[in-house]
C-alpha cells in the first residue's frame, strides 16, 4: 500500500512538471532560509549554556545612582566576591571574579616577540571550577592559585612558543611584570559572552595595585557567583540591601543597588555599563525567529495554493478513483504523501541551497558556521523533520479540499465543486505579499536608521582622528614622545584622554554647590589635557578652555556641557562659570561650557558630562589614548612617520592604532547586521512569493485560454487581455498592502523607541516598497500572460 501511494505520488508529480519545479524550488529555498535562521537564532541562545552548572551561576550586577545619575555597571567592587562567599556560605558554592585594569589592550612580550593583546585578564583561582573552559595543560585548581602566573589559549601559546611546551617559560606583561604560564587552554567557543585569550592569577593584582582588593569604592570586577541551588537566587537577592548597608562606605550605602544576573541570560539581555563583551539582541532573535516562520509559511502557500487551484484538472482523476472504490481516507493520504514526498525532494535541494549561502551568510551574521553543523544527525533529524512537518502543514488543506469532491457531479461535467477554495487562495495570496511589503518596508526604516546612527553631527569632529593606545607605564615614554608627534608633518593636533570619546567613559563622583557635604552624585566624566576640546573641536559657548599658562589653576577646573548645566539648575551657562563642582581631590571650579555632545552611543540620551584633568596621582594610570588629528589627505604616510617615532622612545610597546570614527561606527555592528540580514530574507521572500504568483497567473491563464480566444474574436487587443489576467492579481496585492502599511508603521516605530536618537518611519520607504512589491507582481505575471495573450484566436479555440 505505502509503496503504492509513492508511486502515484512520484507519478503525479512527473507529470505536472511545471508545477512540480515551482513548488520544488519555493519550498527548498523557504525551507534553507528557515534552517540559516535557526542555525543563527540557536547560536544566539546557547550562550553560556554548555557549562554543566550555567543554571547555578549568576553575575553580580551593581546600580550606582542618585536622583537618576550615576551608573549601572556589569561589574562590582573588588570585595564583594569573596565577601558574599564569606557571609553566605549556605547559598554560595563558591566566586570568581575577572579585572582587566580597565585597561582592552595589555603587551605580552617572550624574547624577541612582542605583541599587543586584547583579551588578557585576572581571574580568580577558582574561575575552572565555576566555568567549563577545557585545559590542555595544567591542573584546574592550580593553574591560578600563585601569583605571577598565566594561563594561555592554544592560539596565544602557538603565536608565541611555536611548538615549544610554553608551559614554565616567562613572558612580560605591560613591559614591566614577569609572568610563569601554568596552563594552556582552548581557545574559548564562540557562544560565550566571555573574551578572553589568557588569564592572569587575581592575586597578582595586589602586587601591581597594593590595597586595591579592599576599596568598596572602584567597581571594574566582573563577579560571578556559583549558588548550591538556582532556587536560592532570590534569597540571595534579598540580603543584596542588608549586604551595602553592613560594608559599602557611608555616602554610597543609599545610592548602592545589587542584581542577580543568570549566566545563560547575558548574552541576550544585558547591556550594562561596562559590559565585557558586545553582547547579543533578543529582538534581533525575536525578529528573525519571526522571519524565518514568515518565510516557511509562503512556501507552504506556494503549495497550498497550486494544489487547490490545479483542482480542475485533478477532477476526473479523483472521481475515477472514488467510483472504482477509493475511500476519502485513502484519498487524503494519497494526496499527504504527495506533499511529504515534495518536501523531503525540498530538503535534499535545500541542503544544497544552504551549502551555496554558507559563505554569505557567515559574512554577514557574523558567524562561522559550516556545513558540519547541519550533517550531523540530530541536525539532519531537526531538518528532515521540519520538512515532513512542512509536507503535512501544506499538504492538508488540498487533501481534504481534493477528496471532498463529488464524482457523480464530476463525471456529470459539474465543476462547481472544482472552483471551490477561490476565497481562501485570495487569503493566502494577500497574507504572502503582506509579508513580502512589509519585510522591504522595514528593511528601509533599518537601512535609513542605520544610515543615521552613522552619519549624525556628535558635537565633536570624528573625522581624520586616530587613537594610540597606551599603557599606564608609558608615561615617561610619553613625556618624550609627544613633542616629537606633534612636530611631525601631517598632524595637526596631538591630545590624551582615558576613554574613547562618543563610545565609552567612567562615571566620578561629585558634590555640587547646595548638595549635602558627605553627599556624592556621580556623573559622566572624560579626564583630558589642555589641547583634547580644540583637538576634537568641541565648541565653548561660555567660559574658556583648559590652558597650560595657569596649570596650576586648571588641576583644580572642570568644563561641562549644557546640559549638566540645565541639570543642576545654574540657568545660563554664563552663569555657571565659577560654579563649585567639589570632588575627593578638592573644590573643582567651573571655567567653560561647551556645546551638548555625544559621549555615550546614540542609543542613549544626552545627559550631563564632564570634562576634568586628572590629578597628578591620576595622571599614570588614566592616560589611556592619544588622540592625533590628522591633516593629510595620505595618512597612511603620517602613520608610518608616527610608528618610526614611536620605535625609537620605546621597544617594551606595540605601536597600534585604531580610526575614530571606525571605531564608533563598529557600535552599531547590531543595526548593520539586522539590516543586511533582514533585505537578504526580504528578498528571498520576494522570490518565493514570486514564484507562486507565476504560477497561478500561469494557471489562471490556462484555464481562461477560450475565454481569451473569444475576447479576442471580438476585438480585444493584447494590453486588454493582459489587464484582465492581472487585475485580479492587483487587487490582492493592494489589500495587502492596506493590511502591511500601519501593521509595519507601528512595528518598526517601536524598534526605533530603542534609540535615544532616531528617524521618523519616512512615507519614502512605504513608496518605495509598495513600488517595488508592485513591480516585481506586474512583471511576473506580465511574463507569462503575454504569451497568451498574444495567441492566435484560432489556437485558444482549439484548446482541450
Amino acid at each position: 500500500m505505502i509503496r503504492n501511494y509513492i508511486l502515484t505520488a512520484l507519478r503525479s508529480l512527473w507529470r505536472h512538471k511545471f508545477y512540480t519545479a515551482i513548488n520544488l524550488l519555493g519550498l527548498a529555498v523557504g525551507l534553507a532560509c528557515f534552517v540559516l535562521i535557526y542555525m543563527y537564532v540557536n547560536h544566539e541562545t546557547s550562550y553560556d549554556k554548555f557549562h554543566k552548572n550555567s543554571e547555578r551561576i549568576f553575575r553580580v550586577a551593581g546600580k550606582l545612582e542618585l536622583e537618576g545619575q550615576g551608573e549601572h555597571s556589569s561589574s562590582c567592587p573588588f570585595p564583594v566576591g569573596p565577601t558574599l562567599i564569606h557571609d553566605y556560605p549556605h547559598l554560595i558554592e563558591s566566586q570568581a571574579r575577572l579585572f582587566n585594569f580597565q585597561d582592552p589592550q595589555h603587551s605580552l612580550k617572550y624574547k624577541e616577540k612582542i605583541f599587543n593583546e586584547s583579551g588578557l585578564f585576572l581571574a580568580d583561582s577558582s574561575f575552572f571550577h565555576l566555568f567549563d573552559f577545557e585545559l590542555v595543560k595544567g591542573n584546574r585548581s592550580e593553574v591560578l592559585k600563585n601569583p605571577n602566573t598565566i594561563v594561555l589559549n592554544e592560539t596565544l601559546a602557538k603565536k608565541y612558543f611555536g611548538s615549544d611546551n610554553p608551559i614554565g617559560k616567562t613572558v612580560k606583561f605591560d613591559g614591566v611584570t614577569d609572568l610563569i604560564v601554568t596552563g594552556i587552554m582552548k581557545d574559548i567557543p564562540l557562544n560565550t559572552h566571555f573574551d578572553f585569550d589568557g588569564l592572569i592569577s587575581f592575586t597578582t593584582t595586589d602586587k601591581l595595585m597594593p590595597g586595591i582588593l579592599k576599596n568598596w569604592v572602584w567597581n571594574p570586577c566582573w563577579t560571578y557567583v556559583l549558588l548550591k541551588d538556582k532556587k536560592d537566587a532570590g534569597e540571595l537577592a534579598a540580603q543584596f540591601p542588608k549586604f551595602v548597608k553592613k560594608y559599602y562606605p557611608d555616602f554610597l550605602k543609599n545610592q548602592v543597588s545589587h542584581e542577580l544576573q543568570e549566566l545563560s541570560w547575558i548574552h541576550l539581555n544585558s547591556h550594562l555599563d561596562y559590559e565585557m563583551n558586545r553582547n547579543g539582541d533578543v529582538s534581533m532573535v525575536y525578529i528573525f525567529s519571526i522571519i524565518g516562520i514568515f518565510i516557511l509559511i509562503i512556501a507552504c502557500v506556494n503549495y497550498t495554493n497550486l494544489a487547490t487551484t490545479r483542482a480542475a484538472s485533478r477532477a476526473r482523476e479523483i472521481a475515477v478513483r472514488k467510483v472504482t472504490g477509493a475511500s476519502r481516507q485513502q484519498l487524503i493520504i494519497q494526496f499527504i504523501s504527495e506533499s511529504i514526498i515534495m518536501s523531503l525532494l525540498a530538503v535534499l535541494l535545500s541542503l544544497a541551497l544552504i551549502e551555496l549561502m554558507l559563505p554569505f551568510f557567515n559574512s554577514i551574521s557574523g558567524k562561522e558556521f559550516g556545513f558540519y553543523d547541519i550533517s550531523n544527525a540530530s541536525a539532519l533529524s531537526a531538518i528532515f523533520g521540519t520538512g515532513i512537518l512542512t509536507g503535512i502543514i501544506s499538504g492538508i488543506y488540498p487533501a481534504f479540499f481534493l477528496s471532498s469532491f463529488s464524482p457523480v457531479a464530476i463525471l456529470k461535467g459539474n465543476s462547481k465543486s472544482t472552483t471551490r477554495g477561490s476565497g481562501l487562495r485570495k487569503t493566502l495570496v494577500v497574507g504572502q505579499f503582506f509579508i513580502s511589503v512589509s519585510l522591504i518596508i522595514s528593511t528601509g526604516i533599518i537601512y535609513d536608521q542605520f544610515c543615521y546612527l552613522q552619519q549624525k553631527n556628535l558635537g565633536f569632529d570624528k573625522e581624520k582622528v586616530i587613537l594610540l593606545p597606551v599603557r599606564p607605564p608609558m608615561l615617561n615614554t610619553l613625556v618624550k614622545f609627544l613633542p616629537q608627534l606633534k612636530s611631525i608633518n601631517g598632524v595637526d593636533g596631538v591630545a590624551i584622554g582615558n576613554d574613547v570619546l562618543g563610545k565609552s567613559h567612567n562615571t566620578h563622583e561629585f558634590n555640587y554647590d547646595g548638595m549635602e557635604a558627605g553627599k556624592w552624585k556621580y556623573y559622566p566624566c572624560l579626564l583630558v589635557d589642555e589641547p583634547f576640546i580644540d583637538v576634537m573641536k568641541i565648541e565653548i559657548i561660555a567660559g574658556r578652555n583648559f590652558s597650560k599658562d595657569i596649570a596650576r589653576e586648571d588641576s583644580l577646573s572642570v568644563i561641562v556641557n549644557e546640559q549638566m548645566v540645565k541639570e543642576l539648575g545654574w540657568g545660563t551657562p554664563q552663569n555657571a562659570l565659577g560654579k563649585r563642582l567639589n570632588t575627593p581631590h578638592g573644590s573643582e571650579k567651573v571655567i567653560g561650557v561647551v556645546k551638548n555632545f555625544n559621549g555615550d552611543p546614540l542609543n542613549k540620551s544626552l545627559g550631563p558630562f564632564v570634562l576634568d584633568m586628572p590629578h597628578k596621582e591620576q595622571k599614570a594610570y588614566w592616560t589611556r589614548y592619544i588622540y592625533v588629528r590628522l591633516n593629510s589627505d595620505n595618512p597612511q604616510s603620517v602613520i608610518d612617520n608616527i610608528k618610526k617615532q614611536w620605535s625609537t622612545q620605546t621597544n617594551e610597546f606595540p605601536f597600534e592604532f585604531m580610526f575614530l570614527d571606525q571605531s564608533l561606527s563598529q557600535q552599531y555592528a547590531i543595526q548593520q547586521k539586522l539590516l543586511v540580514l533582514v533585505g537578504f530574507f526580504s528578498l528571498l521572500a520576494i522570490f518565493i512569493a514570486c514564484l507562486g504568483l507565476y504560477a497561478l497567473a500561469s494557471f489562471s491563464s490556462e484555464k481562461r485560454t477560450k475565454e481569451i480566444g473569444i475576447r479576442k474574436v471580438l476585438g480585444a487587443t493584447t494590453p486588454t487581455v493582459v489587464w484582465l489576467l492581472m487585475r485580479e492579481f492587483l487587487i490582492l496585492i493592494g489589500i495587502s498592502v492596506l493590511f502591511a502599511v500601519p501593521v509595519t508603521y507601528f512595528m518598526m516605530g517601536e524598534w526605533l523607541q530603542g534609540f535615544a536618537f532616531h528617524v521618523n518611519p519616512g512615507i519614502i520607504w512605504f513608496a518605495a516598497g509598495i513600488a517595488l512589491i508592485a513591480v516585481v507582481a506586474v512583471v511576473t505575471i506580465i511574463f507569462k500572460s503575454m504569451k497568451i495573450a498574444r495567441s492566435k484566436p484560432v489556437k485558444a479555440l482549439r484548446y482541450e
